[in-house]
Order: C-alpha cells, then sequence, then structure tokens
C-alpha cells in the first residue's frame, strides 16, 4: 500500500520486486519511486501507530534467523527481507 500510495504523487510509477533463493536464505527486495521528504500521514486506525508493517517484517526476519532493512536513496525507497528455512 504504501508503495502504490509513492507512486500515485510521482511521475515515475515503477514499482519492482526482485526475490532469489540461495540455500538455505530466501531474499526478498522491493523498490519503489519516494519523494525526498515523505509526507506524515494520518493514522489509518487511531488506536494504532502507523508503520505494523515494518513492525511485522523485523518480527519475521528474527523468526526465521534472518534480517529487514530499508533505505531511500536518490529518490527510490528500498526494503530487503531475507529469511532463512529449507525449501521442501
Amino acid at each position: 500500500d504504501n508503495a502504490a500510495e509513492a507512486c500515485a504523487e510521482m511521475e515515475n510509477k515503477t514499482i519492482w520486486l526482485q526475490m532469489r533463493y540461495a540455500a538455505p536464505y530466501l531474499h526478498i527486495e522491493t523498490g519503489n519511486p519516494s519523494p525526498k521528504t515523505p509526507e506524515r500521514k494520518k493514522r489509518r486506525i487511531p488506536a494504532l501507530e502507523r508503520g505494523l508493517g515494518f513492525a511485522s517484517l523485523q518480527h519475521l526476519a528474527k523468526k526465521y534467523d534472518g534480517e529487514f532493512s530499508t533505505e531511500q536513496k536518490d529518490g527510490t525507497f528500498y526494503a530487503a527481507l531475507t529469511l532463512r528455512g529449507e525449501v521442501g
């Protein structure tokens, strides 16, 4: 949702997703254009803080011996999640 909202305000409306598996890690990266100064958004549910998605991804990373990181650089917002687990 955040990526789609960011794209609505930008000329470049590209959202990308890349996944790769190198045993035993699954690595997921996303990117989307982002304004240099993001605006503060109102809470969708007044009783909850914004950013619960990030907290959920950090919890998954911890649970599956991985990591979650974000970065905003050169007008693009990047997020990366790495999880450890065997397939099959």
